[in-house]
């Protein structure tokens, strides 16, 4: 009886809960705000998920010190007051409006100061206007009107948007971006015209009256003594000046860091440099020291500062500083203060300074979940949370289909629907198209794609992509980037894009083997080297014993030693029961099986293997699952599950017939059939 060959390589790649999704860089900085235009969100105040996000635009916005003005929506009598005031100061100033275009920007309503009465000042008196597109088809948008409306008839609101956004207006696409992409798009248009400090205009805080030496800790200067005990430390208005004037200038400096660097004082400064000089001024501004991590680190007053030692810093001079929280974590967790902090501690002290930080969020969720101001929350609820703040956080999405799906803002999405929403949110997402095509593929921006598209597209998008190469050659091989792959050639590219991938390998192997990076390895070699890479592969193991054995790490083991490493890492692979038990039965996590009891467990496992059923018959029969089956019934049941099994029929026919899908064959039959 020859033993059962196992030719199907997994074509899962495992994805797991607790890999980060995110990477510095996807978290922008916004440009400091200095000399940029003046600017007024001009909305629908209806108390919507819109307005929820402008409002934290404007936040940020206002933060790195532009000047934006929104009203405060439950002013009461005073909105009206607001808004005049706010217009009045765009016209003076030649501001501009921010139109936030919903489908109903702009319609006409009983309000002296709704968005068509601001619309319709800003178009009548020339200021600029930067349409914020949110609304889908019709653009521009068509507020409702017509008959049945109670104030527009005529559709006014239609003519005066067309007139405010003509074609030849760009409007900023904000339908798939998150909060702070909104604010950097809208910095970029407020800074247009700003010119550098150093570029033919002197910043006010490099004049000679404001340069400052820095000052000792205390502002104590040389000679000078310490308060006695029990007095109190009185600060000269002069010290306290030059504090002020210190801090000053170090924010200086730092302003010229968020515009990439520039010159000053006859030469030029990189970024990196504008930070240390910074610090150097006033080693207590956090947000240099943030910067600065964001650089690598740098080296301050002659000491070289690492990434995470800057993020530590700024904590230590703002312990409320929720995104050097972020990045402390990221980094792996450090000590701030003298206290030691985790990863998903520094998560958790991001998200209680800031609920609102989506990205803290996700990645609190990857840590399994935390408790943030008293309460607790598991994984899903953490991606969850991150998606009920920014629905177009693609690692968000991902992360939620990872954990099974679940209920956002009262929708319900299964784990395909995360991984196409996240794909709607960005087509580019190599992991995303990646896990659609397990799931079979799926329809993303109205297309449908198979699975095989699916891993396509993930390369298509990076072609690194070790994974998304072995899964395309589970599929028989495709075309990316305009050149065909086959099969083998799949799995080659995957394994050249990473040599640890076991599942590569074991893939390589059932192709044959193949050539890796200028080296060959037959199929023995290739299962040799998915065991190396990791020992608890059970699928490698079984298709190492069907080689005979084989070397593993310095270690000879035979066909029967193969199988038994096969079940001590998975107790539920039927084959390698099956295949033990061809072997006599053998020990597994230290209890001993006999051949009969391993195709029992096989069966207990799978009740259509039918080599196991075949198996079984021929030690005799045995109890499956509580019943008793014989010799006879075994073979029947096999064949039940494979007609196929020459060997089957023949024993059938020895034991003088039987049936088999509801036909009764003879044992003359049965024998003729197992000729076959």
């Amino acid at each position: 009886m020859s033993e059962p060959g196992f030719l199907a390589a997994c074509c899962a790649a495992p994805v797991s809960t607790d890999q980060e999704f995110i990477t510095d860089q996807s978290y922008p900085l916004i440009p400091d705000g200095a000399g940029s235009l003046p600017a007024m969100f001009s909305a629908r105040f209806d108390g919507s998920e819109t307005e929820r996000k402008f409002r934290e635009v404007h936040r940020l916005l206002h933060e790195s010190g532009y000047r934006v003005f929104i009203v405060d929506a439950g002013a009461g009598d005073d909105f009206g007051d607001d808004t005049m005031a706010y217009l009045g100061h765009m016209k003076k100033n030649k501001g501009v409006l921010l139109s936030v275009c919903t489908s109903h920007y702009a319609e006409v309503t009983d309000s002296k100061y709704s968005s068509f009465e601001e619309l319709k000042f800003a178009h009548g008196n020339d200021l600029r206007i930067l349409p914020l597109r949110v609304c889908d088809d019709p653009w521009p948008p068509e507020p409702p009107s017509g008959e049945d409306h109670p104030h527009d008839k005529l559709g006014k609101g239609t003519g005066l948007s067309a007139m405010a956004f003509p074609p030849s207006r760009v409007y900023v696409d904000c339908r798939k971006l998150g909060e702070r992409d909104i604010a950097c798009r809208i910095a970029a248009e407020l800074r247009q015209g700003v010119s550098p400090a150093g570029h033919g205009q002197q910043d006010p805080s490099t004049s000679q009256n404001h340069r400052i030496m820095p000052l000792l800790p205390g502002l104590l200067g040389p000679g000078s003594k310490a308060p006695e005990k029990g007095k109190p430390e009185v600060v000269s208005r002069a010290a306290a000046t030059d504090a002020d004037a210190s801090k000053k200038e170090s924010e200086a400096w730092r302003s010229l860091a968020k515009k990439g660097g520039g010159e000053r004082d006859g030469r030029s400064y990189s970024a990196e440099e504008c930070l240390v000089k910074a610090l150097e001024i006033d080693n207590t501004n956090a947000q240099a020291w943030y910067m600065l991590a964001g650089k690598a680190g740098g080296i301050v007053n002659g000491q070289a500062i690492s990434k995470k030692e800057c993020c530590e810093k700024a904590l230590e001079n703002d312990a409320s500083y929720a995104m050097a929280w972020f990045k402390l974590g990221f980094d792996g967790g450090g000590t701030v203060s003298g206290k030691a902090f985790s990863k998903k501690e520094c998560y958790q002290r991001s998200l209680e300074n800031d609920e609102d930080f989506t990205w803290a969020w996700n990645n609190l969720g990857t840590q399994g979940g935390g408790i943030v101001n008293g309460k607790n929350y598991d994984k899903k609820q953490c991606y969850q949370k991150a998606l009920e703040k920014d629905k177009t956080n693609e690692k968000a999405w991902l992360s939620l289909g990872v954990a099974g799906g679940g209920t956002v803002s009262g929708s319900h999405y299964d784990e395909k629907q995360c991984y196409q929403k996240a794909l709607e949110n960005d087509e580019t997402y190599a992991q995303a198209w990646l896990n659609l095509g397990l799931q079979g593929g799926g329809t993303v921006n109205g297309k449908a794609l198979s699975k095989k598209e699916c891993y396509q597209r993930s390369l298509e998008s990076d072609e690194d992509f070790a994974w998304a190469w072995n899964n395309l050659g589970t599929q028989g091989g495709g075309t990316v980037n305009g050149k065909n792959y086959d099969a083998k050639q799949c799995y080659q590219k995957a394994l050249e894009k990473d040599k640890t991938n076991e599942k590569a390998w074991l893939s390589l192997g059932v192709a044959g083997g193949g050539t890796v990076s200028g080296s060959h390895y037959d199929e023995k070699q290739c299962y040799q080297k998915a065991l190396e890479n990791d020992e608890t592969y059970a699928q490698a193991w079984l298709n190492l014993g069907l080689q005979g054995g084989g070397t593993v790490n310095g270690k000879a083991l035979s066909k029967k030693e193969c199988y038994q490493r096969s079940l001590e890492s998975d107790e539920d692979f039927a084959w390698a029961w099956n295949n033990l038990g061809t072997q006599g039965g053998g020990t597994v996590n230290g209890r001993n099986y006999d051949k009969k009891h391993c195709y029992k467990k096989a069966l207990e496992i799978d009740e259509t293997f039918a080599k196991a059923w075949c198996n079984l018959g021929l030690a005799g029969g045995g109890t499956v699952n509580g019943t008793d089956v014989s010799r006879k019934q075994c073979f029947e049941k096999a064949l039940a599950y494979d007609e196929t099994d020459t060997t089957c029929w023949t024993e059938l026919g020895k034991c003088g017939g039987g049936v088999v899908g509801r036909t009764h064959y003879g044992a003359d039959e049965c024998k003729r059939k197992g000729k076959k």
